[in-house]
């Protein structure tokens, strides 16, 4: 099992419950499944992200988040999160260090996008606004998320602060993340009735874990 294939099996069994509200909007599980299908879709014809290449996520809490997150790793790329709060020199570190060459952001952050391709000329730019539209010709019954990916295979790469000097990246297999969630949901006690209110950054770990993958 994967990151990927976990939210799958999660979607079949609830495809219908309300897995995220914003701002008065209510996704369900079978709508986020459909958009992360479309995302890893377009992901690989288009930007041509292949089993392990590294994806940037440059992005604020919002809806797009969800499925720009297993898209990638439905896509069975490498997650990497990165700080929205970071001025373009800190997030060019990160492209370089983790060998970014597709970042998905938004087009406030897109903006700094000449810039930060200057200096990777090869990084290529997926804006949330040009998503693929869920119904994409992607069929939630037939599309098969990241099938190759091994608990073992690296998922995530999580980017220290760099408070005492360069930020380090942390490697984290999806066997790593899924035994996480499944030690939070032990010692929370959590049901799938609870709602989680998530009011921290979702680039960073805790958030990551606690208040995506967790619910």
């Amino acid at each position: 099992m994967n990151l990927a294939s976990a939210f799958t099996a999660s979607v079949q069994k609830r495809p219908g419950k309300v897995a995220l509200f914003w701002d008065g909007t209510e996704f369900t599980y079978q709508k986020l499944h459909a958009q992360s299908l479309a995302v890893a879709q377009q992901l690989a014809n288009q930007y041509r992200v292949a089993p392990g290449d590294r994806v940037g996520l440059w992005l604020k809490n919002c809806p797009e988040f969800v499925p720009a997150v297993f898209g990638i790793l439905a896509a069975g790329g490498v997650l990497v999160p990165i700080n929205n709060f970071l001025k373009p020199a800190e997030v060019d570190f990160i492209l370089q260090d983790a060998g970014i060459d597709v970042l998905i952001t938004d087009a406030e952050l897109g903006a700094h996008f000449l810039a930060l391709a200057a200096r990777r000329p090869s990084l290529r730019l997926l804006k949330v606004e040009d998503f693929a539209p869920a119904d994409a010709g992607v069929s939630n019954e037939t599309a098969s998320p990241s099938p190759a990916r091994k608990e073992t295979d690296l998922a995530v790469i999580i980017y220290t602060s760099g408070t005492t000097g360069r930020p380090k990246g942390a490697m984290l297999s999806h066997g790593n993340l899924l035994h996480n969630v499944e030690s939070c949901r032990i010692v929370l006690e959590t049901v799938d009735v609870d709602r989680f209110a998530v009011i921290l950054p979702l680039f960073h770990t805790y958030m990551l874990t606690v208040g995506l993958f967790l619910p």
